[in-house]
């Protein structure tokens, strides 16, 4: 992703963003056994200068998955 962020800045971001997408589905009744989530990574900004290994990507990804999806989405797909 662009920008300078933190993967630490990243990572609340995407916390807080998929929360609020879960609770609007709640909200509306939504059928997340149907769901499918195709989220982006857990990473830093592309111009932040910092590199970050693809075993601490992976963690925080799946770290920010496990607090925020509900355990009804059947599935999560990663795209490239």
């Amino acid at each position: 992703l662009d920008g300078e962020h933190s993967i630490e800045e990243n990572q609340q971001t995407f916390e807080e963003t998929w929360a609020a997408v879960f609770k609007a589905c709640a909200d509306y009744g939504v059928q997340l056994e149907a769901a499918l989530l195709k989220p982006s990574m857990v990473t830093p900004g592309a111009q932040s200068g910092t590199k970050v290994d693809p075993e601490t990507i992976a963690s925080r990804t799946l770290e920010a998955l496990a607090r925020v999806v509900p355990p009804s989405v059947p599935g999560i797909m990663f795209l490239s």
